[in-house]
This record gives structure tokens, sequence and C-alpha cells, in this order.
């Protein structure tokens, strides 16, 4: 699909890091922008130096194309409800820097999940994000306009759980050479106890989210049926294949790790020898000294 620009609206927790890294290398530095701010924050000031980019990635809502002459389409990502806003707790209490974390390290999951700190991110988040609606309460009208906008107004759109099919649908749809990734931001080294409770609240919290999630399901499926009966095989094929571009990466880290430490050795054994060779010297002309004493 061509279009003059293309916005990646970037959800939060939607594998969005990784596929940052994806679409940055199918596009040449001065075509790309990395919009500054969070979800309903963004800087557009920062956008009088994008004269010349064609792609705008960063946590935008629906509507950031209004800022932008020309023709646009959006993708995205999005992620089952309640996966999401457990990886969105997750990442905060392990993430001293977040702006959130102390305010939220102390909670536990049941409290943040029905408090309001991050109420616009843990309450109907993704159709808020993507019916573009700022602030104030959403309902089933916002359900619909986003429903509408992933319809109408979306290049693609991918699932996170189902990644690597994303990925190549996107490679389809818009044109790009085999989009090779590492995974990128995942969530690491804390365990929270997931209670019936939290859950049961998020998923209140989230019914908007969880219907969206299923009409986008439904899309993404219907879009994978269009591409006909290879396209299974050409999953598994590239799936293959980043495997073995993952080896080859991790092979030549190590090389690169050894390398490096054998150039220290050697180094640290010509000092050791440089230094043995003008302590002997030293003791040679002293010992001449002597004999000449």
């Amino acid at each position: 699909m061509q279009t003059e620009q293309l916005i990646f609206m970037h959800i939060p927790k939607a594998a969005g890091q990784t596929m940052r890294s994806i679409i940055a290398r199918q596009y040449p530095d001065h075509e790309l922008f990395h919009v500054e701010g969070g979800v309903h924050r963004t800087r557009l000031r920062s956008l009088d130096h994008a004269a010349r980019a064609r792609i705008f990635i960063g946590h935008v809502p629906y509507g950031f194309h209004r800022h932008l002459g020309g023709t646009s389409a959006y993708v995205t990502v999005l992620r089952e409800p309640v996966s999401r806003v457990l990886s969105l707790y997750r990442y905060i209490v392990t993430t001293p820097k977040h702006t959130l974390h102390d305010q939220v390290l102390d909670r536990g999951l049941v409290e943040f999940v029905s408090g309001q700190v991050d109420a616009e991110e843990i309450e109907n988040g993704q159709t808020r994000q993507i019916a573009g609606i700022a602030g104030g309460p959403v309902d089933a009208s916002s359900l619909a306009r986003a429903e509408q906008n992933l319809a109408e107004d979306f290049a693609a759109i991918g699932l996170a759980e189902r990644f690597d099919e994303s990925v190549m649908l996107f490679k389809k749809r818009l044109g790009w050479k085999v989009p090779f990734y590492v995974r990128k931001n995942v969530t690491q080294g804390v365990r929270v106890e997931v209670t019936t409770e939290a859950r049961e609240i998020i998923r209140d919290r989230n019914a908007l989210d969880l219907e969206l999630y299923q009409f986008a399901r439904q899309v993404f499926q219907e879009n994978i049926r269009r591409e006909g009966s290879l396209f299974h095989m050409e999953v598994s094929a590239f799936q293959a294949l980043n495997a073995a571009a993952g080896v080859y990466r991790d092979v030549r880290e190590l090389a690169r790790y050894v390398g490096s430490r054998s150039d220290g050795t050697r180094s640290s054994a010509r000092l050791r020898s440089g230094r043995a060779g003008s302590n002997q010297t030293s003791g040679d002309a002293q010992q001449r000294d002597h004999l000449r004493g």
C-alpha cells in the first residue's frame, strides 16, 4: 500500500519497541521521525523539524494525521488487554526511571489496577488511543469509533500474541524487506502474583478493550485469509531465517568478546614483557656500575 506518510501508533506494552526497531531498518534515516511524548501528550512542536519525514513513530493517538499534510495511513499492534495491563504494572515497578515508579512501587497489583494512577492506560487504553479520545470517559460510541478507524484508516494491524504473522503481514502490505528482529523491552526479573480478583478488576475496567481486541482479531484473521494458503509456509520460513540470524548475531558477539579479551591479554603480556626487559636492563647497568667501582 502506497501512502504519502505512514504513522506507527505505538500502543504501550504491545510489542511496540520491537516493532520500532523493525521499522527503523526498513526506511532511510531521513524519512523517519520519532514523535516525543506519551499518549495524548505528544509534543507537536517537534514536528517543525519533520519536513522530510514520511514515517512517524510514537505513542500517538488517532487524529495525529491532522497535523500532517498529504495522505496518511496508520499501522499498529494491539495486545490482549489483561496481559497488557499486567505487563504495564511489571514494567513500572521494575523501571526506576519511569515517571510513575515511585507511586506504584509500594502498591500491590490489586491496588494499582483498581486505582486512578495511570487510569487512562489501565482502563480501556487501547480503545481510547485508537478512537483518539484524550480525556473523559469512553463508552460504546468510543468503541464504535475505534473499530471504524481500524477498518478504514489503518494500512495494517498486528497482534502482539501473533507477532511473526503480524510482521509478515506488514511486510506484504507495506513492501518491506525481510523484517528480522530481536525482542526489545521485554520486562524481566519480577514475579507478580496475579489473583483472580486482579484479573476480574482488569477485565471489568477493560470491557471495551476486550471487545476491540476481538474485533481486531477478526480483521487480522481475515487479512491472513486473503494472503492465501502459502502465507503460513512463508511465516514458518521467516521464523527459521530469523532464528538463524539470531544465532549468527550471538556467534558474532561472542567472537567480538573473545577477540577483545585476546587483545587485552596480548597487550598485558607485552606490557609485562616490556617491564621485565626494562628491569633486566636496569639490573645489567647496576652490575656494570658495581664492577667499575
